[in-house]
């Protein structure tokens, strides 16, 4: 497989996921707002403008377009993989004040290869490859030789920095055969990304059907679980929404992201959830053309909060282009107080205000109230429509 077609399929999902992390810790400093203590709606109203705005604000979690891990070009690799390649390519990148070791271990028609290496910074990295004899069942003839599985581990002191991981996901067992085609599984983890430095660890599985043309590679699926330097979990999901899930250019596909903070009696939030629907670009890459349909968002607190759970359902007047960072449209919403009453509200966002006619029923009264907020979540008006 080309290089440059590798490195698209991957961006694709992982630029279309990754920053979701940095939205969502950017709610929950919103949400830390909401604090126990209400016991009747007028101490309820502060709270659910807050919560609606942050909600709210999470429309551009879906559009965040940062780089993730590339893997490596194992299979330009295997075609001219052969011992004395391997000894040569290792002594070419070892300087004087580094050590290399090799190992080759194998059978006639498969053989496990290893190189380890001291780094400049004194970093142990250890790549290995598992080559398969191809259909001449001859490992000296490399033009055909297939690689079933590569691995790199990157060490300090015993610790992992980073490790990667490419196995076959069908039943070939190779990372992709005659043709470049093949489906296959990536796994990655890194230990404190520089290029995220919210994260202390980064976690990656991703599936994708490979073919000759980068352009007509089909992305099955995408996991990336992230933790957060503040001990919050969130993990992000990518499928597409008919038949086998698989991500089809011009198609509907559902991002969701789940965040769980880390267990704290200070912490008001237990989860946070949000799904997104939105339409990929026709064209391969063409990421500006990507489009938010709708999206909703689901928030879970502790009983000792005024708020216990709160879901918003948001539809954008029109499609939300990639890049857009202004957003009008219409919602429902709704939640649940700590005394179990249920509220609704309908409502608008638009030139960065909220505006909602809410109804609340209380020990068998109905209370109508319009509610207008700021784009921070302040109340500016509040007005009865109960007789």
């Amino acid at each position: 497989m080309k290089r440059a077609s590798t490195k698209h399929l991957l961006s694709f999902l992982g630029a279309l996921l990754w920053a979701l992390a940095l939205v969502l810790t950017a709610c929950m400093s919103e949400n830390d707002q909401v604090a126990g203590g209400g016991e009747d709606f007028p101490n309820t109203v502060q709270p659910v403008g807050e919560v609606a705005s942050s909600d709210i604000s999470s429309h551009t979690a879906w559009d965040q377009f940062q780089g993730i891990p590339t893997p490596p070009d194992v299979h330009s690799i295997a075609d001219s993989l052969s011992v004395p390649i391997l000894l040569k390519s290792a002594a070419q990148t070892v300087q004087a004040a580094q050590v290399a070791q090799i190992s080759i271990q194998g059978t006639d028609t498969a053989e496990n290869y290893t190189v380890e290496r001291v780094t400049a910074e004194g970093d142990s990295l250890q790549v290995s490859f598992r080559v398969l004899a191809g259909p001449d069942h001859n490992l000296s003839t490399t033009a055909d030789n297939e690689v079933s599985r590569y691995e790199r581990l990157l060490t300090r002191d015993g610790d992992t920095l980073e490790w990667t991981l490419l196995t076959s996901a069908d039943a070939d067992s190779v990372l992709w055969g005659p043709g470049d085609s093949g489906t296959v599984m990536m796994q990655y983890q890194k230990q404190s990304p520089l290029s995220k430095p919210e994260v202390s660890q980064l976690s990656v599985t991703l599936t994708a059907k490979i073919y000759n043309r980068g352009d007509s590679s089909v992305l099955l699926s995408y996991r990336e679980q992230d933790l957060l330097n503040n001990g919050t979990q969130v993990v992000f999901l990518a499928q597409g929404i008919h038949g086998d899930s698989s991500l089809v250019l011009g198609d509907t596909a559902l991002v969701t992201v789940n965040q769980t903070p880390s267990p704290s009696a200070d912490a008001p939030l237990l989860t946070s959830s949000g799904r997104y629907f939105i339409t990929l670009a026709a064209q391969p890459w063409n990421f500006k053309d990507n489009a938010l349909l709708y999206y909703t968002f689901e928030n879970h607190w502790r009983s000792n909060q005024i708020l216990r759970h709160s879901f918003l359902n948001f539809m954008p007047d029109s499609a939300v282009i990639s890049g857009r960072l202004d957003i009008h449209g219409h919602f429902t919403y709704s939640f649940e107080d700590e005394q179990g009453d249920s509220s609704t509200a309908t409502g608008a966002f638009e030139n960065d205000s909220i505006q909602m006619d809410l109804q609340q029923v209380q020990g068998g009264k109905t209370e109508n109230y319009r509610l207008i907020y700021d784009v921070n979540g302040n109340l500016t008006s509040e007005q009865s429509l109960s007789p």
